[in-house]
């Protein structure tokens, strides 16, 4: 008898399992947490405009230099000077007194050099000081116009929480737990 017994609690314990019923949930409260604390500063000098400034500079100034060291043009040799150097070269590369004519155009004699510009190397000379400049003007903005720079100061407190979720399973409802220790 205590075998049918034992069978007749498991059959009514099955069928209450799998009758349909309804389930309530509990409701949870979850806890958002606190967002970081940040903190905003603003830095002086704006190192980003103050790296494009260095950068612009160098791009202009570069092949300045390089035909500077290389030509035996009439005022080349202000090419070394940063900024103003294209400026003065574009001024001082005219003909003044004798020259002769060759095939690298005239050459005169007073100052042993060659003399004269085409239109291709007056805007080189152009475009060399005005990117020169802009780098100049970059890096003297990079003192005045502040970068804002955004850091974590705190964060939220990341201390233990636990979450009791209500969920549905194949077989009926039940319940999933989630925390962190």
């Amino acid at each position: 008898m205590s075998i049918r017994v034992s069978l007749a609690a498991l059959a009514c314990g099955e069928i209450t399992t799998l009758a349909p019923g309804s389930a309530q949930a509990q409701a949870t409260t979850v806890v958002v947490p606190p967002p970081p604390v940040v903190a905003e500063r603003n830095v002086l000098p704006n190192t980003t405009l103050l790296g494009s400034g260095v950068g612009t500079l160098v791009l202009g100034y570069a092949p300045s230099a390089v035909v500077g060291i290389v030509s035996d043009h009439k005022g080349d040799n202000n090419l070394f000077i940063p900024v103003a150097g294209p400026w003065i070269d574009l001024g001082t590369r005219n003909c003044s007194g004798a020259t002769i004519n060759t095939g690298n155009g005239p050459f005169e004699l007073a100052s042993r050099s060659n003399c004269g510009t085409s239109d291709i190397e007056r805007a080189a000379l152009i475009t060399s000081g005005i990117v020169q400049g802009a780098g100049v003007l970059q890096m003297i903005a990079s003192l005045f116009v502040a970068e804002r720079r955004v850091s974590v100061v705190a964060r939220p407190n990341s201390g233990p929480s636990f979450m009791v979720t209500p969920t549905y399973f194949t077989g009926g409802a039940g319940a999933m737990a989630r925390g962190r220790f």
